[in-house]
């Protein structure tokens, strides 16, 4: 009877209670997701687009003729304006084996057609819209002739054969308003493997960058070059030609940038 009595007492017993401490709850606010990179949709004349890739590419643009796409074996030292950061004259080592740079022609809006050599379906094809802004051809006003004669360019100063041709070194100056055959050209590639087989060094250098105190990595060589002669140097863009302590300042004329460059070398 007691120990019927005794559970009967324990049935009513409180459970075991330990001290305890209420958690602080604290209100969680869900942070956003960090953004995706964004592939740059619009360029301007004088500024890299580069696309680098592991194998080789086939580029295409639709519509054409608004820019051009210009293969270089990597690594490649270039300094210029790029176009993550166009407001700032860099210079970078671009180490992808296989680079295309895309350069500006004329105003308008371009879709690139981006194809590895290995594609097997349409499916891999990267297609991607670019604008390529600036200023476009302008109607002349209706009390001038529609079409004028053109001027004629002017001609380049002489240009005298360098004494020590396996040294010869080659800096362009070059401002971003510069005409755009002249752009496309210096950009090409029949003068880029002229100058890597027949100069010890050369350089492209953008005018407005050397103005904002851009030198400090610049090749020693060429800085000091620059600072002996850069201040004569006309407004305008022009190629430093020197083998040595000479330095013949020639200005650039479209269309006649690699026959300066091979009187200089004595090759015509």
């Amino acid at each position: 009877m007691w120990l019927a009595l005794l559970l009967a007492v324990a049935d009513e017993l409180p459970p075991i209670v330990l001290p305890t401490v209420q958690a602080e709850v604290r209100e969680v606010v869900p942070q956003p997701a960090p953004p995706l990179p964004r592939v740059v949709s619009e360029i301007s004349a004088g500024v890299f687009f580069v696309v680098e890739s592991a194998e080789p590419l086939l580029i295409l643009d639709s519509p054409p003729g608004i820019v051009d796409a210009v293969y270089e074996a990597g690594p490649v030292k270039c300094r210029g304006r790029f176009a993550e950061a166009p407001e700032r004259t860099q210079t970078r080592t671009l180490k992808g084996p296989h680079l295309y740079f895309v350069e500006a022609l004329q105003p308008g809006t371009v879709e690139l057609l981006i194809v590895r050599g290995s594609a097997l379906d349409a499916a891999e094809v990267l297609r991607h819209t670019l604008t390529v802004t600036g200023e476009g051809p302008r109607p002349p006003p209706p009390d001038i002739d529609p079409d004028p004669e053109p001027e004629p360019e002017p001609e380049p100063d002489a240009v005298v054969p360098v004494p020590n041709p396996d040294e010869l070194r080659v800096l362009f100056v070059v401002d971003q308003d510069a005409p755009q055959r002249l752009l496309s050209e210096l950009g090409g590639v029949p003068l880029r493997i002229w100058l890597d087989d027949n100069c010890q060094d050369w350089r492209r250098w953008d005018r407005s960058g050397i103005e904002d105190g851009g030198l400090d990595d610049a090749e020693p060589t060429f800085r000091k070059i620059w600072e002996d002669v850069g201040g004569q140097v006309p407004e305008g863009p022009h190629v430093l030609i020197t083998s040595g302590t000479e330095v013949q300042i020639v200005p650039l004329v479209a269309g006649e940038v690699l026959e300066t460059l091979k009187k200089a070398r004595g090759q015509e």
